[in-house]
């Protein structure tokens, strides 16, 4: 099981990688096709991550309709570029080493094409058209240097759909780029700005989350009000080094406000204050993580496969998961061997008694019911959870407080319920993005575990 995990775990921590490469082709990586002289060029370049298979001479005479001087080669994810710096002009050249993947006359004409589609936009000023498709680091590159150099028609829109059409390129941002970009904020998108934080208290709380390849919070321009947006984008990838910030900013301080739907917020850096970090574990934490909880978990799953569970939403996959979570917060919770057992017991026979995915209050009580039947010398601390995690809190609590009278059972009694719930509430993750709602998590521990739960899940189906 560990071995399992922690090879597709790291094999997931890639997918970042991926998505990365993907979308951050840059100009600045670009070399010219006209500086490739010799063989010994293609072999030095192609061992740095280039793909080219012509020398400048060779490609001439090859596709001599093609303007050489426009040509650039990439060590990203797209190999070879078409470049004209003077016109803002960027598109991709299917071009993988010598390989163009159609006649040669026909991958010269497509490239004609291209040049004049793109000659036309530039003309006519239609920049949207020359930016909007390019991934995202090119997109920043190629504002920064037209906003720096010509009158940008509807630059505060173009600007706007570069930034929250993106999920790279931000460390382009600076505030020397923010104010000409505010100079061409008209009135009426000022009014529309205002219309929006009318909304919004003066003393706004805002969120961020981060990872791997996120800037740092404090040269950050995305924030977002609600928490569980945060969780989203920190854990979105498998991400190493996720975090949580939380934070505030004065309303003022607000340069613009985002996408409804990620209840985003744009703020200059700086200007967000009081911020605190929670550091999310990941897959180096479960490593050491399962060495402490390996024996339980393998123990348990046993019981788990004699309890005959059906696939589905709450089937054997799911159970096998909570008692995982449950195994690690305990672990995390410092609880001794004997409730470890109370809780893996719990883990393992919490939804024996569900006859469907719906809403099903009593099958808490029934699954109590069928454990205490099957077991004659049942654990009624395990009883009690069995029955008490699909019920509300406050129920449950009012009958933990009739059952348990010492102050110190009490104490030790919401801490198991605590546990068997948010072990159950972490594996919500399962059911896409907005099911798992942070806040209801009790513990810190398990709001630190959002990433794991997601590693999880992707692991264990």
């Amino acid at each position: 099981m560990c071995g399992i995990i922690v090879h597709k775990g790291r094999g997931l921590m890639m997918l970042s990688e991926v998505f990365y490469e993907c979308r951050a082709d840059s100009i600045k990586n670009f070399i010219p096709a006209t500086q490739i002289k010799t063989e010994q060029d293609i072999e030095e370049y192609n061992a740095k991550g280039y793909c080219i298979g012509y020398t400048a001479d060779k490609f001439v005479e090859t596709f001599p309709k093609i303007p050489i001087n426009k040509i650039f080669y990439n060590n990203g994810f797209n190999k070879t570029y078409y470049y004209d710096a003077s016109k803002y002009i960027v598109f991709i050249v299917r071009m993988y080493g010598c390989e163009t993947f159609s006649s040669h006359e026909d991958f010269q004409n497509e490239i004609l094409r291209g040049i004049k589609i793109c000659e036309e936009a530039f003309i006519k000023k239609e920049y949207f058209k020359l930016i909007a498709w390019q991934n995202d680091i090119i997109k920043f590159e190629l504002f920064t240097s037209l906003i720096s150099s010509v009158d940008i028609p509807n630059a505060y829109e173009l600007f706007l759909d570069i930034y929250f059409n993106s999920d790279y390129g931000f460390n382009l941002l600076n505030k020397e780029l923010i104010k000409k970009v505010s100079k061409y904020k008209t009135d009426d998108d000022k009014k529309k700005t205002a219309e929006k934080l009318s909304f919004y208290d003066d003393e706004i709380v805002i969120y961020r989350g981060e990872g791997e390849k996120s800037i740092e919070h404090t040269k950050a321009y995305s924030w977002t009000t609600d928490i569980n947006i945060a969780y989203f984008f920190a854990t979105k990838f498998g991400s190493k080094n996720a975090r949580i910030i939380s934070a505030e900013v004065k309303k003022n301080d607000v340069f613009e406000v985002g996408r409804d739907d990620e209840k985003e917020l744009i703020i200059v850096p700086n200007k967000a204050y009081e911020a605190k970090i929670i550091k999310l574990y990941d897959i180096s934490d479960f490593e050491s993580f399962y060495y402490a909880i390996e024996y339980n978990y393998q123990k348990y799953r046993e019981l788990i496969d004699k309890l005959n569970y059906k696939e589905g939403i709450h089937g054997r996959k799911h159970v096998y998961r909570v008692l995982l979570n449950a195994l690690i917060l305990s672990y995390l919770c410092g609880i001794n061997e004997k409730d470890t057992r109370v809780i893996a017991t719990a883990a393992a026979w919490h939804d024996c008694a569900r006859v469907h995915d719906g809403t099903d209050y009593l099958h808490g009580l029934h699954g109590a019911e069928k454990y205490k039947e099957k077991t004659p010398k049942h654990n009624p601390d395990t009883y009690f959870l069995i029955k008490n995690h699909s019920v509300n809190d406050n129920d449950a609590l009012k009958e933990l407080n009739e059952i348990y009278k010492k102050p110190k059972e009490k104490k030790r009694m919401q801490l198991l319920f605590n546990i068997i719930k948010d072990a159950d509430g972490l594996d919500r993750i399962r059911l896409g993005r907005g099911e798992l709602d942070v806040n209801y998590l009790r513990l810190e521990y398990s709001r630190k575990m959002v990433l794991l739960a997601r590693l999880i899940c992707d692991n264990i189906k």
